[in-house]
């Protein structure tokens, strides 16, 4: 918790004491992909591998596309059961909080499908940005098709990356 006193929880560590309550809540409900489309790319970091487990789930058994997911070491990578026609990529960061394109890049080289695609994305800011860029001015994916989120940045807190995300009205 000490890592950011300007946030909401250095705060809270400042002025709790013995006895007081805490509630804590989840980060609401995730947004899913449209299990109608002709194919599927569900790609992030593993601040979204939860939401991407979900999204998995939720994928038709005849599903194509891809799975495209950013860990720190490979013991991080959890069992995802992906249908046959669905490539799952794991890209190992050892180093998270340094910039890489590793992702974005992974995402950028895969080949495009025919069809109507459903598209998730959430990560790290600037890799999220990225790949929402090339997804809605290079393949043209619609809003109504295409989720893409920010769940943190490198080197600022969480209000920060809420902030440079407003200042940032390209990329969301």
């Amino acid at each position: 918790v000490l890592h950011d006193l300007a946030g909401p929880a250095g705060n809270w560590l400042n002025t709790v004491k013995t006895g007081d309550s805490i509630t804590i809540g989840g980060p609401g409900s995730c947004r899913m992909i449209d299990p109608n489309a002709d194919w599927f790319l569900i790609a992030g970091d593993m601040s979204a591998l939860p939401a991407i487990a979900v999204n998995v789930e939720r994928l038709p058994k005849d599903a194509v596309g891809y799975v495209v997911v950013e860990v720190i070491a490979e013991d991080d990578q959890i069992d995802l059961s992906v249908p046959p026609g669905v490539d799952l990529h794991w890209m190992v960061n050892p180093h998270p909080n340094i910039q890489t394109p590793l992702l974005s890049d992974k995402v950028l080289g895969l080949p495009w499908r025919d069809g109507i695609a459903s598209v998730w994305v959430a990560g790290e800011f600037s890799a999220s940005r990225t790949i929402r860029q090339y997804l809605r001015n290079t393949r043209q994916v619609s809003r109504d098709a295409m989720y893409a989120s920010c769940y943190w940045k490198i080197g600022d807190s969480d209000e920060g990356m809420k902030r440079a995300k407003r200042l940032d009205s390209d990329a969301w």
